[in-house]
């Protein structure tokens, strides 16, 4: 070969390099949503954007400058017309700009031409969601559904957000999801409900309060807050979901102070209207003020274990740990110590293991025995009777938890941590990895195991 050609060839690589990778780098952003998922988005249309804008945008897209990409698009665009991949683009970009309602105005208008993008409809549908645009939600998830019938995600969405107006159209999404592990639970409890009494005119303040129960605080809100005052007089129903509704706006981060005040000045003396104003004040950081609240729930009806259960996360909010132990026995007790109650009570003797008698480590091992069947409280307790000295007894409720689920993570978690304790950190390292691969509670701690142990 000549050797001017030698020579020249690096020089033409790059050049040819130059001119491709733009065309790439802008396909991969406006194609996928989150670039950073690993997420296949089937391509929106053969359009791209022309190549006289491609090497400015692609520099404001590779050096993570949105503003900049999107003057680029606006003047693409300006010049070429918006074609779906614009929009989409845009819509990207003000996503990660933290502005949903933009970019969800931008997906909109690239959806039509590309009606068999399921992704797309279905982060339309996910935005509207979160920004609580319940109109635009239940239209983005009916038209999801009719891209994709057998959507599941898209049928429990639509369940919960019909249950409080339309049960019988309700019932029908989540029939369909019901037999699914991810949504069973609440498409049962929903159910029960739904078909109890399904022309009862307070329907959606029963639907709401269930799913305050159910810690589904924002459907519960939008359930709580649907009827208007004057159909709820004389209703008793009236100020427990006013309560009801003012803790769904704490746990959301808002402010449910109005709601409380008037569910108190309905009924000062419901019992259940004066625990939730317990739990309000507890979500305001009031612990004392909320302990003072639940006591006297606990006064107003001492046989619901629910208020013990919290009057004692109030006692150990305020560091008196005795208390909050016989509270929790308590709740057991009156419960007919149902496993819910039970697993509250192993859970806080692995919290405050250090702080046992031998006669409660006696009760732990008794109660451990007692419900050998349940694998959430056989890993609590696992971990407790470890701290107690327990290793042997502890390991083998721990085995037993694992053997009834194999991915519980609390028991991975718990068995892993007893081995470090032990010096088996070798054999520790699967249980580990296992919980880090999860999406659990304790999949960040069991990460920040491994990298403190060098994995």
């Amino acid at each position: 070969m000549d050797t001017s050609l030698k020579r020249a060839a690096p020089l033409l690589l790059v050049l040819v390099l130059l001119v491709l990778l733009p065309f790439f780098f802008i396909r991969l952003y406006a194609f996928v949503p989150g670039v950073q998922r690993a997420t296949h988005t089937p391509s929106l249309s053969p359009t791209v954007a022309p190549a006289d804008a491609l090497g400015s945008l692609d520099y404001a897209l590779a050096h993570n400058r949105p503003v900049q990409a999107l003057y680029h698009i606006e003047a693409q665009a300006a010049q070429t017309g918006w074609t779906p991949v614009l929009f989409r683009l845009a819509g990207n970009l003000w996503r990660d700009m933290g502005d949903m309602t933009r970019a969800v105005r931008y997906w909109e208008a690239a959806l039509p031409d590309i009606d068999d993008n399921v992704f797309l409809a279905r982060a339309i549908a996910q935005a509207y969601l979160d920004m609580q645009r319940w109109t635009e939600a239940r239209d983005a998830l009916t038209r999801l559904l009719d891209l994709s019938p057998e959507d599941l995600w898209a049928h429990y969405q639509l369940g919960l957000l019909l249950a409080p107006f339309d049960p019988q159209a309700a019932s029908q999404h989540l029939w369909y999801v019901v037999d699914d592990p991810a949504y069973a639970d609440v498409s049962r409890a929903l159910l029960l409900l739904l078909a109890a009494e399904p022309d009862d005119p307070l329907m959606a303040l029963r639907v709401g309060i269930r799913m305050a129960e159910l810690e589904l605080w924002p459907y519960a809100e939008l359930a709580l807050t649907a009827l208007p005052p004057t159909s709820l007089e004389g209703d008793s129903l009236e100020a427990e979901a006013l309560a009801y509704a003012a803790l769904a706006r704490d746990k959301q981060g808002k402010d449910g102070s109005q709601l409380i005040q008037q569910a108190l000045a309905l009924e000062p003396d419901n019992p259940q209207v004066v625990y939730l104003y317990g739990l309000h004040l507890r979500a305001q950081e009031e612990y004392q003020a909320s302990l003072d609240m639940l006591v006297q729930a606990v006064a107003l009806d001492p046989e619901n274990p629910y208020y013990y259960a919290d009057l004692a996360t109030a006692h150990r909010l305020v560091g008196h740990l005795a208390q909050a132990e016989q509270l929790l026995k308590q709740a057991a007790a009156i419960s007919g110590y149902a496993p819910e109650f039970l697993e509250l009570l192993a859970l806080f003797y692995a919290d405050e293991a250090y702080n046992l008698s031998p006669e409660t480590v006696n009760e732990l091992l008794q109660l451990a025995e007692a419900m050998s069947d349940n694998p959430d409280i056989l890993a609590a307790f696992g971990w407790a009777l470890h701290l107690v000295g327990e290793t042997e007894v502890g390991l083998a409720q721990l085995d037993a938890a694992l053997a009834i689920n194999p991915e519980h993570p609390l028991a991975l978690y718990n068995k892993a941590r007893i081995l470090i304790d032990i010096g088996a950190v070798d054999d520790a390292l699967p249980y580990l990895r296992r919980v880090a691969d999860g999406d659990s509670e304790y999949a960040d701690d069991a990460q920040r195991i491994l990298i403190g142990i060098g994995e």
